[in-house]
């Protein structure tokens, strides 16, 4: 059995790439799509409350997942250290992890919530959450900084179009 068939999709996930059928059905896609952006959602938060339990389960041996994973030892610390911050029941659905990351050295719980409530109210990005936070300044405030990632207008619309199409009875095709 493959990954892909595990988790539901269609076709074959490699290493660096998802190979898909070709008699692939429009609501297989769709059902695709939608599974994928919410792996990639869920990806950081998973990989924290795995890391946690790792850590607290194996204490002398946590520091082989840097080994395993292949990530650097600042990068596990990181995921761990937002992960701590919010646990699973204090995450705020619809709210990304870079959401989170923004506002976990706020030490204030109270104060952290009310700004995540208020991105998620305003629809704000991660960016625009730290640009509020900082009276419109663009600057990074934890103790490491984070890439900005852009992509070309091309994909960011078949994105949009993927992610717009999707819980829709019908989805128009150009």
């Amino acid at each position: 059995m493959t990954l892909a068939s595990q988790q539901g999709l269609p076709g074959s996930l490699e290493e660096n790439a998802y190979i898909l059928p070709i008699d692939l059905t429009f609501d297989e896609w769709q059902r695709a799509g939608k599974l994928l952006l919410q792996i990639d959602t869920s990806l950081h938060w998973w990989l924290a409350d795995l890391l946690i339990y790792g850590e607290n389960k194996w204490p002398d041996r946590y520091a082989q997942l840097v080994d395993v994973t292949g990530l650097k030892a600042d990068t596990l610390y990181n995921v761990v250290w937002v992960g701590r911050k919010f646990p699973p029941g204090e995450r705020i659905a619809g709210l990304s992890f870079s959401h989170h990351k923004e506002v976990a050295g706020i030490k204030n719980t109270l104060e952290r919530r009310k700004w995540l409530e208020e991105a998620k109210r305003e629809s704000m990005s991660s960016r625009e959450l730290r640009a509020a936070r900082y009276g419109g300044e663009d600057r990074y405030p934890l103790p490491y900084s984070s890439p900005t990632v852009r992509l070309p207008a091309d994909i960011t619309s078949a994105l949009d179009s993927l992610v717009s199409s999707i819980d829709k009875p019908e989805c128009p095709v150009s």
